[in-house]
C-alpha cells in the first residue's frame, strides 16, 4: 500500500543465488535515519545486529519508534533486548541497560491462545528503573485488569480508558 510521505524498506527473505549483497535490518534502520523520518517502525528483532540498531535509532532522540520482540512477558522483553544488543555492542551490559530503560517507555505484551485467540495480555510502562504493570489479562475472568496501584497519571491509561480496553483485543 502506498501512502503519501511513507517509504517502506524491507529486506530479503533469503540470500539471493547471484550473489548479491545482503541486507541486513540494521542496513535498512540505518538508510531509514538518513532520511530524517518522524517516526520508525522496526520490524521484528530477530538477532544482536537488529537489536543494536534498533537502540541506535532510540539513542538518536527519534521519540516515534516501535519493534517487535519474542519474550515471554514485558518484564523479560527488556532483557531479551539487553542479551541481544551486549552479544556484539561494546558496551557494558549496565551500559546497555541504562539506554533500554532511559529510552523505551511502553511495553505491550501479546499472546496466542487457543481459547481467546491472539490477545494483549499485559502492558507496561518503564519508570525510572523499574518496569510498572498497567493491565493484565485475567484468563478465569476473560477479562483485563487495570492495577490501580500503578496509576500516577500516565497517559497510556487515560488513552486506554477513552478508547476502551476491548478495542485492544486482536
Amino acid at each position: 500500500m502506498v501512502k503519501p510521505n511513507m517509504v517502506s524498506l524491507e529486506a530479503p527473505k533469503r540470500a539471493n543465488r547471484d550473489g548479491a549483497l545482503y541486507v541486513s535490518l540494521g542496513d535498512l534502520v540505518k538508510n531509514a535515519l538518513r532520511m530524517t523520518p518522524d517516526r520508525i517502525i522496526v520490524g521484528e528483532i530477530r538477532d544482536s545486529i537488529a537489536a543494536n540498531a534498533f537502540l541506535e535509532v532510540i539513542n538518536t532522540g527519534h521519540s516515534g519508534v516501535m519493534t517487535t520482540l519474542h519474550a515471554d512477558s514485558i518484564y523479560d522483553s527488556t532483557s531479551r533486548l539487553q542479551d541481544l544488543v551486549s552479544r556484539t555492542a561494546n558496551m557494558n551490559y549496565e551500559m546497555i541497560s541504562k539506554s533500554v530503560y532511559r529510552n523505551v517507555h511502553v511495553l505491550i505484551h501479546c499472546e496466542k491462545t487457543a481459547r481467546f485467540g491472539k490477545r494483549v495480555v499485559g502492558v507496561g510502562e518503564i519508570r525510572g528503573d523499574q518496569i510498572v504493570s498497567l493491565f493484565s489479562f485475567d484468563y478465569v475472568n476473560d477479562q483485563h485488569i487495570e492495577h490501580s496501584e500503578s496509576i500516577e497519571s500516565s497517559l497510556l491509561i487515560e488513552a486506554c480508558k477513552k478508547s476502551g480496553v476491548e478495542s485492544w483485543l486482536w
